[in-house]
Parts: C-alpha cells; structure tokens; sequence
C-alpha cells in the first residue's frame, strides 16, 4: 500500500449494461430466436466512447440508443484481483450514466416499445424510479453493487405483488443484505404495510414450513452461514416487492425464490425435498391461502454450479454474473411464461446461465461472445 506495485495490467470494453447487452445480443445468435437488443446509455465524446461505439458495430449491435454527453467522460471501472482472480478492491467513474436524462431513456422506450427492460442501478434513483413507474413493460433489476443497491430503497413507484413493478432481481447475497438494510431502515416495511402485510401473511411462512426449510439450509456448509445473517427472513420480506429474486452465490451456485400462485398444480412432482428430476440441491414449497383457482406460496431452490472452473483456470471475474443475466434476459424477451414454471425449461435456463458465467471465467474478456452463444 501506499506505493507503486508492479502487476498485469489488461484492458476490455465492459460496464454493467454493455456487458448484459452483449451477453443477450450474442446468446441468441445460433438458436432460431434472435434477440433484438438495445442499449440506451450515454458514453462521452472521447475516445473511449468512440472506441465503445466501434466495438458495438462490430458485433452487430446497433448505437442509436447511445446518447453522446458533452459533460462527462466515459464511464470506466478499474479493478485490482488476486492470483486467483478474485476482486481485492475496485472504483468505478459512472458519473456519465448516473447523468443519463429522463427524456433519452423516455424517447427510447416510446421508440422501441419493448417486452422487457433491464436496469442497472448505476442509473441515477430518479431515472429507475421514472422507468418502472409506466406500465408498459416488465423490469429486471441488476443491483450492480451494495452501495449503489442501496438506491432501490428510495424508489416511490415500486408496486406490491401481484401488481410488481419489478419482476426480476438478480442480486449478490451482500447485494440482498444492503438492499434489505435499506427497506428497513426507511421504514418500506412500514410504509406499504397495509399492501405489503397481506402478502406475506398469505404465502404460507408459518412455523412448520421456516422449521422445514431452515433444516435444508443447516445441512450445508455453506447455507448455513446464509441461514445464519438472516438471508431466508430477509428475502422472504423483500419478495412483495420483487416477486422472483434469484441470489447470485459465486462458486456456491444460485439460490431461487419465487412466489407462485399455483402451487396445487404441482403436488404430484415434490417428494419431501425434492422435484422429481430438478437438477437442485433441494426444493422447497410452501402452501398459503387459495386464491382464485389455485394456492399461493413460495418455492425456494439451490442450484449448484455444474461446469466448476478450477481456480487456476480463471482469468478474470469481471463478466461472470453479467453473463449469467444477459442469458436469461434473453430467454425472458423471448418468452418469459418459463420463469413461473417447474419444467424442464425453467431448469435448463437456470443451469445455462450458470454454464453461461462460468465462460466469462475463462475468458480475458468479460462476456466471451463465442462461448456463450454455443449455449442452447
């Protein structure tokens, strides 16, 4: 510390949007459905800009979407790792993003009309806000970091189950704390009481079925220090909000939690802990109150990473959860019926997009653009 380090240095082309852009791009690319992606975003007029831009051509995307700021410089992320790749400390310059105005973002969507949008919270806390305030589409969130998680708990126009604004969160499991610790310490809990309370009261969390779960989480070693910080009382609370939360774990898999309203349906395929054929570790489902047609509840599920890249193999980190958001994200624009149902399709996506992260990890790129698109 405190003094000049000699080091590898190396230099890629990335940020959060472009890398999830990219990765939803080119995960289409060889399997019939191809994705029409956009990223609205701002870069400078500098020489990194231009550069991004370039790069976007050539790998077939389009620019229009890209906004040119005369007031900041292209946003960039600078990051120091370990022999093993992993992240010792980082700082990023995103104020061009951060800066980013309501009327580009608003022209875009009124031009494209998409299905769905993905934000990123570098985007500023005003813009989210604006963004998942309109109806017209559906929003995943990727937090991006804790701190800049954080922003989610001043948002005014989220809205409860089944009437969420946001349908996706994708977050770290420091990510989920931060985004937690915020709610509450803004009173959110508090605030959507009289919405927020009856949802929860009616997903069936009651004593048996935490008793049961916290069981599932005990037998793991690493779980149990999940179970430990609170991550099942924490997640359950924030679901009202963002009804399918799927927790990003590194080398420990995904961890999945979804409210499903027709948990009736699917009696005949859980034995104890397990759904006949489900590739997790377990699955777990609770059973509230009927509603319409069917039961409401929760359904809880551990993914384990199935391609394991041994340590002295990976080359950076930079990409891996980017790519694992840019291959659902493309399976959700193409349909999005799958999120809610337990089928094989619903299980191929989610091991895929592990399968999709781990090639970013061997890669000196953060998305690897051939790779990724070989992933069905």
């Amino acid at each position: 510390m405190n003094d000049s380090n000699p080091g590898t240095h190396a230099q890629s082309i990335g940020g959060v949007g472009f890398n999830v852009a990219l990765a939803t791009h080119m995960a289409s690319r060889d399997h019939g459905s191809v994705v029409e992606t956009r990223l609205c975003s701002a870069v400078g007029n500098d020489l990194l800009g231009k550069g991004l831009m370039e790069t976007m051509k050539s790998f077939g995307m389009e620019t229009d979407a890209v906004s040119i700021s005369e007031n900041f410089p292209t946003g960039t992320y600078v990051s120091i790792h370990d022999r093993s790749g992993a992240l010792v400390v980082a700082s990023a310059d995103m104020k061009v993003v951060e800066n980013i105005s309501i009327e580009h973002i608003m022209k875009c969507l009124e031009k494209y009309q998409p299905s769905w949008v993905l934000l990123d919270c570098n985007l500023s806390s005003s813009l989210i806000d604006a963004i998942v305030k309109l109806e017209d589409f559906d929003v995943v969130l990727e937090p991006t970091s804790a701190i800049k998680a954080a922003k989610l708990a001043k948002l005014n126009n989220l809205r409860i189950f089944p009437h969420n604004s946001v349908k996706l969160i994708t977050p770290t499991v420091t990510e989920l704390n931060a985004i937690f610790d915020e709610f509450y310490n803004n009173s959110l809990f508090d605030t959507y009481h009289n919405e927020w309370f009856p949802v929860v009261d009616s997903l069936g969390l009651d004593y048996n079925a935490r008793h049961s779960l916290d069981r599932q989480f005990e037998r793991s070693d690493f779980l149990k220090p999940l179970l430990e910080q609170g991550l099942l009382t924490k997640t359950f609370r924030l679901l009202p909000f963002f009804n399918n939360i799927i927790v990003k774990d590194g080398k420990n898999g995904i961890i999945v939690f979804q409210i499903i309203t027709d948990c009736d349906k699917y009696d005949h395929l859980i034995r104890g802990s397990k759904i006949i054929g489900s590739a997790s570790t377990f699955s777990f489902m609770t059973k509230g109150k009927r509603i319409r047609d069917g039961r409401i509840g929760v359904l809880v599920q551990h993914f384990p990473v199935v391609d394991v890249v041994p340590s002295d193999e990976i080359v950076n980190v930079t990409g891996a959860g980017d790519s694992l958001l840019g291959y659902l994200f493309s399976k959700l624009s193409t349909s999005s019926s799958w999120l809610t149902k337990l089928d094989s399709t619903r299980e191929t996506y989610l091991i895929n997009s592990m399968k999709s992260s781990a090639t970013s990890l061997k890669s000196d790129q953060a998305i690897n653009i051939e790779q990724i698109k070989q992933i069905p």
